[in-house]
């Protein structure tokens, strides 16, 4: 009897290291719809964006159009974020040249009958204004000593600050009026200044990269956007776990579950977690986060793990991400 007790122990050892040794888990990316930081009404379907040409003079730079060029860049941060949302198809979503908005950018500010003839005359619902646009550079250098030697370390600094707001004409109703400001910088190092300026990027690059995560920025917290995001699910524990790997790669999702729901009255703990762990995940990917969250909490109450907990506030989160989507889609 002592001998089969000794067995059955050094059997479950090896169990134990079985499931614990290697790595248990493999990673799948996959897309999360993320809501905006603002909701802009559903009943506005479509907008046009009036963008003003930044304030500075541009003294780095020997070109003339350049604050139009600036501009250029910004309708492509602003287009990039345009074209992944699905809140607007991107030919709701007018982004005119300056010149058919001469007469009013060339006011001090806009009242509500010249947004509504805009609006009228891109057949538009909402008024996209961004104003007060300045993209203020600086140039500093320092010498360093590292490892016995000098250095010269130099910076190259924008600061992008922009006003931007959100205008729904035809009720006179403001929807958002934001301050953006973001400090871009560029530095390099080295045994020489001017090689170490030369390590910099052209300040026309600098600038139009400060300009386009301007626009990008701003559309990110105005609309809804698809992110990668990565999940992990178990893989090893038993020919379910096994035969489940070739299912999650099809996409088989209800299949895979049922090959997993084999598992959740093991007698080994850590395996029924497992199992419940990835139905959770399972459904998840089928877009069911009600259903993700109970087999969550259930793993969790099989095996207080870490990781569980994890996913289960990143479900919990997730969940509010989806009804304020409802809000904005």
């Amino acid at each position: 009897m002592l001998k089969m007790k000794k067995i059955v122990f050094l059997l479950n050892i090896i169990g134990f290291y079985i499931l614990s040794g290697c790595n248990p888990t493999s990673q799948i990316s996959t897309e999360i719809l993320e809501p905006g930081k603002i909701s802009i009404p559903q009943k506005l379907n479509s907008g046009v964006l009036i963008l003003s040409k930044p304030e500075n003079d541009f003294e780095l730079v020997e070109d003339e159009e350049f604050p139009t060029l600036i501009i250029e860049e910004m309708k492509y941060g602003l287009a990039d974020v345009i074209k992944q949302s699905p809140r607007f198809q991107s030919d709701e979503i007018v982004i005119p040249d300056n010149e058919e908005l001469k007469e009013y950018l060339e006011q001090d500010s806009l009242n509500w009958l010249d947004m509504k003839k805009i609006a009228d005359q891109f057949d538009v619902d909402a008024v996209f204004v961004m104003d007060g646009f300045t993209l203020d550079s600086s140039l500093e250098d320092e010498r360093v000593y590292e490892q016995g030697k000098f250095y010269y370390y130099v910076t190259f600094t924008i600061v992008s600050n922009a006003t931007w707001e959100i205008f729904y004409p035809y009720q006179k109703l403001l929807i958002d009026e934001f301050n953006y400001s973001e400090k871009f910088i560029w530095d390099a190092l080295a045994t020489d200044r001017n090689a170490a300026l030369r390590q910099l990027p052209d300040y026309d690059k600098a600038f139009f990269e400060a300009a386009y995560w301007t626009g990008y920025d701003y559309a990110k917290r105005t609309l809804p956007t698809w992110v990668e995001s990565t999940r992990t699910y178990y893989t090893r524990g038993d020919d379910a776990f096994r035969d489940a790997v070739e299912l999650v790669d099809e996409n088989k999702w209800t299949e895979a579950i049922e090959k997993w729901k084999t598992n959740l009255d093991h007698s080994n703990i850590e395996i029924a977690s497992r199992a419940a762990f990835n139905i959770a995940f399972a459904f998840e990917m089928k877009g069911d986060i009600e259903n993700a969250i109970k087999w969550a909490e259930r793993s969790f109450n099989i095996k207080n793990k870490e990781r569980t907990a994890e996913y289960l506030e990143i479900l919990k989160e997730r969940k509010e991400m989806i009804d304020e989507l409802d809000e904005q889609i």
